[in-house]
């Protein structure tokens, strides 16, 4: 780092990257693990190890670019550190990529294709003839997703990619960075992002199933993987936008933004989920209107998990693509007469020995703007990182058995769990969101009548008795109560069934027995020309014995919220 402060170099890193991903190449030959053959039925599969190795070298090097704007030599040397772990995290995840997918990729080994498929439509209920196209292309992104999602290193080495250089210009203020435009860059990737969720949404209610059930299955499953495509397309485009526009310190501008992408664009996911109902025609799951956080949490787990790490470090490699399309552009431009950039400078330095001019030493109110703004960014994405990490660590499928030459099971890393566990975990889900949408609600509306219906009662009791013992009963009060019990009964009848078809017998079973004798009460309170009860000892008899049923039939409703509870507690 002080050599090349001394000698005042700008090198993009492009140039030693390239040589570094050729050897790794080369390395890959000299194995010979395409037995005689010199390349395997898909030798593009080997470009990865060359992006990964130049998005690791090109951040290196501009990242010591902007260290060497820091005023004390601990402090640089401290980022150079860093920037080694960095790099070597990164390098480590594409060799990490490499051999648990892509060797397999490039020597045409697809055949665990139809397993993943297997495996997803077994675990998942629904119709998927609908679907095809979808599962193909998700089947085809498991493999590499998964293979970035599984080491601390990694995650956090995806985490540092774009927060040192906000630290780094947070400390010096160095205008190379560009923060401010970076920023807005990121906020129009996230209104990018949200268009996208809205039009996932849009199309989602378009074709969503009739029953709860089925949307429960395929249904949901898909529309969550359109949410996190929308997200990774959206931080991806972003990166690669702000990089073939940047000539400058293009990885270290073009990751933020990409970070800033994500982060909204969970956001927003954790909104429409939670809101899901309120929204109208982009609507996915239900049109009943209620903010629930809880089911927004439970959305939001798995995509993070799936999509945190890799979008990141998939960012750096749209930028490198990104800013070699933006260099050529440039090229092309200004003529064939200008002497041409020597090669591996996308950011169009030309590697001469320059003396960099010293950065302006930032203003107190800068240093607070811009720490402010490292925080807002940083905090949420630790705590999604975090979160993402302490997730259920993965289980391989049942079945899914793996040759020695062929790659492990990625698929049961995505998944969390085998088969049986799967579907358990899919119960506890959709119980949770019964009870959130609406269930709970239903309970609470029929216990609250009852406790009218009881408080009536106690009223009652506290008159003094008539002449012959007894007390009289406001039959208006008390016909409107039963009245409403019937009709909290029916709507709780008409809303979605129990997603366990034992609990929903006796659900159904009860809330008919609660209407059945509020129509017996409230009948008994009324007088009319059809009376059915002959004497007023025969009206009282049918009124006490309904509410004896009726408190019954509401005691084997608590019951089973009870069992509903402990099924849905898994998921919480």
């Amino acid at each position: 780092m002080e050599a090349a402060q001394g000698t005042g170099r700008k090198e993009s890193g492009v140039r030693t990257g390239i040589w570094l991903g050729c050897g790794l190449i080369l390395g890959e030959f000299v194995r010979g693990r395409h037995g005689n053959e010199w390349l395997g039925p898909a030798p593009w599969f080997l470009l990865g190890l060359l992006i990964a190795a130049t998005v690791a070298a090109a951040w290196s090097a501009q990242c010591i670019r902007l260290a060497l704007a820091l005023p004390h030599r601990w402090a640089r040397r401290a980022a150079g550190l860093l920037n080694l772990l960095v790099v070597a995290a990164v390098l480590g995840a594409g060799l990490h990529w490499w051999y648990r997918s892509g060797q397999y990729l490039a020597a045409g080994l697809h055949s665990r294709t139809e397993v993943f498929r297997d495996q997803v439509t077994s675990m998942y209920p629904g119709t998927w003839q609908a679907y095809s196209w979808e599962l193909s292309a998700v089947v085809a992104l498991i493999p590499s997703l998964s293979a970035l999602t599984e080491s601390i290193p990694v995650e956090a080495a995806a985490l540092a990619l774009w927060l040192l250089p906000l630290v780094l210009w947070a400390c010096t203020g160095t205008p190379g960075l560009r923060a401010g435009r970076t920023l807005a860059a990121g906020l129009a990737g996230g209104a990018l992002c949200w268009a996208g969720l809205f039009a996932a949404g849009y199309v989602q209610h378009g074709r969503r199933p009739g029953s709860w059930a089925e949307r429960a299955g395929a249904y949901s499953f898909f529309h969550t993987w359109l949410v996190m495509g929308a997200i990774l397309a959206s931080t991806l485009l972003t990166a690669a936008a702000l990089a073939a526009v940047s000539r400058h310190s293009w990885l270290p501008r073009a990751l933020p933004a990409a970070a800033v992408t994500q982060l909204l664009g969970l956001a927003g996911a954790f909104v429409l989920f939670s809101a899901d109902g309120c929204l109208g025609r982009f609507s996915v799951m239900t049109d009943r209107c209620h903010w629930l956080p809880t089911a927004g949490r439970i959305y939001l787990g798995p995509i993070t998990q799936t999509v945190m790490t890799p979008t990141i470090l998939l960012a750096g490699c749209a930028a490198l693509i990104g800013a070699g399309a933006g260099w050529g552009v440039r090229r092309l431009r200004r003529g064939s007469h200008v002497r041409p950039d020597p090669a591996g400078h996308p950011d169009g330095t030309s590697g001469r020995r320059q003396a960099p001019p010293p950065p302006p030493a930032p203003h107190a109110r800068l240093r607070l703007i811009s720490s402010g703004m490292v925080l807002v960014l940083a905090v949420p994405a630790s705590l999604l990182t975090a979160a993402a990490h302490e997730a259920p660590s993965a289980a391989k499928p049942a079945g899914a058995a793996a040759s020695v030459d062929a790659p492990d099971d990625p698929l049961g890393d995505l998944v969390d769990s085998p088969p049986t566990a799967r579907k358990a975990t899919i119960r506890e889900w959709q119980m949770l969101a019964w009870l959130d949408h609406g269930g709970l609600t239903h309970y609470k509306r029929i216990a609250d009548v009852i406790t009218d219906v009881s408080d009536a009662l106690t009223a009652a009791g506290k008159q003094k008795p008539r002449s012959n013992g007894k007390i009289s009963l406001d039959t208006k009060k008390f016909s409107g109560l039963c009245g409403a019990l019937v009709k909290r009964a029916d709507d709780a009848l008409a809303y979605f069934p129990v997603p366990d078809k034992e609990l929903q017998k006796t659900w159904s079973g009860s809330l008919k027995g609660i209407a059945r004798q509020g129509r017996i009460c409230q009948d008994a309170m009324t007088r009319g020309d059809d009376d059915p009860y002959k004497t007023q000892a025969d009206r009282s008899r049918a009124f006490s014995q309904a509410l004896d049923e009726i408190l019954k039939a509401v005691g084997r409703l608590t019951t089973i919220l009870d069992k509903m509870t402990d099924v849905a507690a898994g998921s919480t």
